[in-house]
């Protein structure tokens, strides 16, 4: 198995624990029906769609500015959704 297969098979398990965490999330939105649950639930998904970026480009370095943006959208639903619950 080489290598490049062997990352591939790697991020698709993150991929799917992303998904995976994202559902969940949206679950718990659903059920609470709290802000909190739902910003996270986006903010996995985007780092799922992160990933799939990351292997759909591969090696070519002009564009990981673009998929370092997506993480940090993520990123940022994240400490929105935590400083919106702990300021109300």
């Amino acid at each position: 198995m080489s290598l490049q297969c062997l990352s591939n098979l790697i991020s698709g398990a993150i991929t799917m624990g992303f998904l995976v965490c994202g559902m969940f999330f949206f679950k718990f939105a659903n059920r609470t029906r709290d802000n909190l649950f739902f910003k996270f639930g986006i903010a996995f998904l985007l780092f799922a769609f992160e990933r799939v970026l990351m292997v759909g480009f591969g090696s070519n370095t002009e564009n990981f500015g673009k998929i370092f943006m997506v993480r940090l959208i993520g990123t940022a639903f994240i400490l929105v959704a935590i400083l919106e619950k702990t300021y109300r």
